[in-house]
Parts: structure tokens; sequence; C-alpha cells
């Protein structure tokens, strides 16, 4: 039990960069959009080249893809190592939730 808990530890702090990672880039998206929205000329204030600068919506798409695949990543090494996961789900989250919880997690 103990080293399935070592695993399962080293896994959730894979997961936890992977999120923050994506966290860091969708919030430079949000950075971009308000320097876009307040009309902030950032590539000239941060002496960006002007033909490879990032627009908001390719940042916010690049990190909820990354973290996307972190969590499908995850998912199916919760999926492989403990089968029984949906076993403790019952006890925390009501009757309906649970139901739309396990049928969109294991679809």
């Amino acid at each position: 039990a103990d080293s399935e808990y070592c695993v399962l530890a080293m896994q959730m702090g894979n997961f936890r960069i992977t999120a923050l990672v994506a966290l860091n880039v969708g919030l430079w998206g949000v950075d971009l959009y308000l320097f876009k929205r307040c009309k902030i000329n950032h590539v000239l204030i941060f002496d960006l080249q002007v033909g490879s600068q990032m627009t908001y919506n390719r940042a916010w798409l690049a990190g909820a893809s990354l973290f996307l695949v972190g969590l499908l990543l995850f998912v199916r090494f919760l999926e492989a190592t403990m089968p029984g996961l949906c076993i403790w789900v019952p006890h925390l989250l009501q009757d309906d939730v649970r139901l739309w919880l396990q049928v969109w997690f294991w679809s």
C-alpha cells in the first residue's frame, strides 16, 4: 500500500507541474488580451519582434491543450493503477453528480 501511495504522490506532482505550466500560459494569454484591449503596445515596450508575437487566442489554446493532455494522462494513470476508483467516489458526491461524473469519466 505504501508503494502505491508513493507512485500516486509522484504522479500527482507531475500533474501539478503540468497544471502550473498550463495556468502560466493561460494567464499570459490574459495579459495579452488586456494589453490588446487597453491598446498598450507591448511589442514596443518589451522590444519584441513584430512578426513573432503571440496572440491571446493562441496562448489560451496552448494553455488549455496542455492542461487537457496532462489531465488525460493522469486519468489514464489512475485507471491503470486503481481500477476500483469509482468505489470511493460515491461517498464524496451526491447521486446525480456522481452519475454524471462516472458517465463522463469512463466514457
